[in-house]
């Protein structure tokens, strides 16, 4: 008989603890102090994992504090909460599953009625994960090769481009290689642009399109930016357009697609032709950076045919992949030894080229060279090859990009480009070929 009292006896003190963790928990879940509930419902869920209503509160504490991997499958056991389906939903979005999201909100939506102060809410979020899957639909199969976390206040300084991409200062302005144009925005988010004109620069020509952050790429006509629109996937997103130069006009801006826009803030892409590599930068958090490094393609490669969880990887940056051979990326420290217009001596290795002065001599080092005037026209030899082969590849991806272009519009956007890289690679190759003599003539002379 005493041994049943006590029996009874624990068992009401359980049930009494077991009530006050629940009082506790409920409590910290009304506040909103998500980090404290969780640890309580984590308790709770351990210890009656049948109770739909501890775990339904767990998911929604893991969700809160943006740990939706953890907090789906709980959530996907609870059937008959009826918020369930909203809650879900959100988590489903954070981790790019944007068809079963939309899933979710239609059955929440179907009971729910417009006077229901989640019903807006849900709407935006259906759209969202409906453009969501459109864009995940069209993902670039891109060769991430790094991510790097920096300060936010700095980040512009880890970006690493060649001068020959240009500079980017600490305010965000962009300034061309030659310094001979200026792309920028003021405080409303107004883009504009100035040219240099002999000793002085322009007056500033607004652009048609609001951004931050722009970027000029190598043919003249293309600026990437970074813009907020109730059209993107969240916070700001990378856009492009480009200038017509018959008509002196821009193109519509479209966004460019996943991995390089996300639903969290991104705030500039950038391509370097010369080094072959690109960057495009988000917003980790208020205080960090994320600088993500990639090899820039010839033309854009989607990953169609691919199923979805190895496509969303892609799209949340998850897929970081070594190069297949050194040539895809070279060493950082190897950026912006090569100006298109000249080469450093001691950026050329001994045996790096062969050049054949007579029938009897060859050299393979610029240390050969007697001649200071030789040597430093073969220096411009060895820039011209390399300047030759960089606008060749330019030349043939603008090409593609003309052949695949969507409208007419952009064709003719793109032809002037097309023929100045066939002039100017035309004036190369004559160079090239008149070179030899007059290195010849130069050394000769001593």
């Amino acid at each position: 008989m005493k041994q049943k009292l006590l029996i009874i006896v624990l068992l009401a003190v359980s049930v009494s603890v077991f009530g006050q963790q629940a009082a506790t928990a409920d409590a910290l879940f009304k506040q909103g102090n998500w980090t404290a509930a969780c640890a309580a419902y984590k308790k709770l869920h351990r210890q009656d994992p049948a109770n739909y209503v501890y775990t339904y509160r767990y998911a929604r504490c893991l969700g809160e504090l943006g740990r939706a991997e953890e907090a789906i499958p709980l959530f996907e056991t609870v059937t008959n909460i009826t918020l369930r389906d909203y809650f879900l939903a959100a988590e489903y979005i954070k981790v790019y599953r944007f068809h079963d999201a939309v899933t979710a909100l239609d059955a929440w939506l179907e009971n729910a009625k417009p006077e229901n102060e989640r019903y807006a809410k849900a709407l935006e979020m259906k759209a969202l994960a409906e453009r969501g899957a459109r864009w995940l639909a069209k993902t670039e199969d891109l060769l991430i090769y790094a991510a790097e976390e920096v300060p936010a206040a700095s980040w512009r300084d880890s970006l690493r481009l060649s001068e020959d991409a240009g500079f980017i200062s600490a305010d965000g302005s962009y300034t061309t290689s030659l310094k001979d144009r200026l792309i920028y925005s003021d405080s409303l988010h107004h883009l504009f642009t100035r040219s240099r004109l002999v000793d002085e620069w322009s007056e500033p020509e607004q652009l048609p399109f609001d951004g931050d952050n722009p970027f000029l790429a190598s043919d003249g006509i293309t600026i990437y930016y970074s813009h907020t629109s109730p059209e993107g996937l969240g916070g700001s997103d990378l856009y492009m357009s480009r200038l017509n130069t018959a008509t002196r006009t821009y193109l519509q801006p479209v966004m460019l697609g996943m991995p390089f826009s996300s639903l969290g803030d991104d705030l500039f892409y950038g391509v370097d032709d010369i080094t072959g590599r690109g960057v495009f930068v988000s917003r980790k958090d208020s205080s960090t950076i994320i600088i993500y490094r990639f090899v820039a393609a010839d033309e854009k490669k989607y990953m169609r045919g691919q199923d979805e969880a190895t496509v969303i990887q892609m799209a949340r940056r998850k897929t970081i992949r070594q190069p297949k051979s050194d040539t895809q990326v070279k060493n950082d420290e190897e950026f912006g030894a090569f100006s298109p217009m000249f080469i450093r001596e001691d950026t050329v290795a001994a045996g790096a080229f062969t050049f054949v002065l007579n029938d009897s001599t060859v050299y393979t080092d610029l240390k050969d060279f007697r001649s200071d005037k030789a040597r430093a026209l073969c220096r411009r030899w060895l820039a011209a090859q390399k300047e030759l082969d960089y606008k060749s590849r330019e030349l043939d991806k603008q090409r593609k990009a003309y052949l695949t272009a969507e409208s007419a519009e952009e064709r003719q956007c793109l032809a002037p480009v097309i023929i100045s890289l066939e002039k100017e690679t035309a004036a190369l190759r004559q160079e090239i070929a008149a070179l030899p003599d007059k290195i010849r003539s130069a050394e000769k002379q001593l």
